[in-house]
């Protein structure tokens, strides 16, 4: 096999229906460019010192390669361009460009510099990684959908915020700290699931705000990083959100949980603060507390330590605990969580509504700082323990009928309670 060499900057055009086979390591460093047919890396074949592989039409065929990866430098090319991998990898060393056309095969894609741009749905498999100050951006349609992961080695990127309608991604993996997902006002939905260590935030490429992130039915993610994207998430029926260790989504707007929401893993404080709940899902506390700090809906699911066996959490545990300290809170499901309720925090208003005999479990419910209990149903009765601040706690009727059977105390002297509602 002989060696294709230029003088620098001289690149190889493919021309025609046929196909080119290069078996050897070729040292040109202009630009390969495919105008029509196959150009195919076999054995050996390598032409990583080219500047960039330009697919205008036709196909880039690393799949009879005799090692596991082929480098090229960046890949560009139109929506008639096609990169077939068979089973093997293609490594993006310094990515400048971008690719409209298909990677497809059950091999997988590794960018290991530059930013790289993907505009076309692509088909592979295998894994996605992205390494260290290198980016891989999707734009417009662009889709690695059918990736078994995004895997992110020290602080590599993923930005979706130039895309029309967001990204689907099978999951996010990184077991540090590591890698950024920039969302900018575009929607990330997780299909199965993975551990995350890294953070997803607003911004990217094509800037904006208010990201959202979805876990879709079938999925389970874990986020172990502070993630700082203002949308909302939601977690779909089926899906499981698990927040573990310094884990938060405190910056988005809301949680909405219609799937599982599991925080009995997350270790920072006194457990992790969110904007608001709703939803219809289940809430796993173990023995965490779950801050409210915004809300502004209603949750008709079940808050409880482990689920319905004890055992149904990441980390079973027991003695979770709710706080809400801002806005209003409806809760109507049959909740079972027992390290208690508190209402008021800091000032502010804040009104917890329930409409059920088991809707704060059964620890006791602190009222403070003018945080208010309210009867959303008639006939409602509860042992709980209430305690009262110095800063006074509100339980207001509604123009219904409430028992409390259980002691209502100070939780430190003197306790001061009002009572409203017709």
């Amino acid at each position: 096999a002989s060696i294709l060499t230029g003088a620098a900057g001289i690149g190889l055009d493919k021309f025609g229906s046929g196909t080119l086979i290069l078996s050897t390591v070729n040292d040109y460093t202009g630009a390969t460019t495919v105008k029509g047919g196959t150009l195919a890396l076999k054995g050996i074949g390598n032409i990583g010192m080219s500047s960039v592989v330009n697919i205008e039409n036709g196909i880039l065929d690393i799949s009879g390669r005799s090692m596991p990866i082929a480098a090229i430098t960046s890949l560009a090319g139109t929506s008639s361009g096609t990169v077939e991998l068979g089973s093997k990898g293609l490594v993006i060393t310094n990515g400048s460009t971008e690719f409209a056309g298909t990677i497809k095969g059950t091999g997988g894609l590794s960018i290991e510099g530059g930013t790289q741009t993907l505009s076309g749905v692509n088909t592979y498999t295998n894994a996605t990684e992205i390494y260290g100050g290198a980016k891989l951006a999707l734009k417009g349609s662009g889709s690695i959908a059918s990736s078994a992961y995004v895997g992110f080695i020290s602080n590599g990127t993923l930005d979706i915020s130039q895309t029309t309608a967001g990204a689907r991604v099978a999951g996010l993996s990184s077991a540090t700290g590591d890698g950024i997902v920039a969302l900018g006002s575009k929607t990330l939905t997780i299909t199965n699931g993975s551990l995350f260590g890294g953070s997803i935030r607003d911004g990217g490429l094509g800037g904006g705000t208010g990201g959202n992130v979805v876990i879709a039915n079938g999925a389970t993610q874990m986020f172990s990083g502070v993630n700082m994207y203002t949308g909302s998430t939601t977690i779909e029926q089926g899906g499981t959100l698990q927040l573990s260790g310094d884990g938060s989504v405190f910056a988005s707007s809301g949680v909405v949980a219609n799937g599982v929401f599991d925080i009995s893993a997350q270790s920072t404080g006194s457990g992790p603060g969110i904007k608001s709940l709703t939803g219809s899902g289940e809430v796993y506390l173990g023995g965490r507390n779950l801050g409210i700090v915004n809300a502004n809906g209603t949750f008709s699911g079940v808050i409880s330590d482990c689920g319905t066996t004890g055992t149904d959490c990441f980390n079973n545990s027991t003695g979770g605990s709710l706080t809400l300290s801002g806005g209003t809170l409806t809760l109507t499901g049959v909740n079972t969580y027992t390290g208690g309720t508190t209402v008021g925090y800091f000032g502010g208003s804040t009104k917890l509504i329930v409409t059920n005999n088991s809707a704060v479990g059964s620890g006791r419910v602190l009222l403070n700082d003018a945080g208010v209990f309210q009867a959303g149903a008639d006939g409602l009765t509860f042992a709980n323990r209430f305690e009262v601040s110095p800063s006074y706690g509100t339980i207001d009727t509604n123009g219904h009928t409430m028992t409390i059977s259980g002691v209502i105390a100070d939780q430190t002297d003197p306790g001061t309670l009002h009572k409203t509602g017709a």
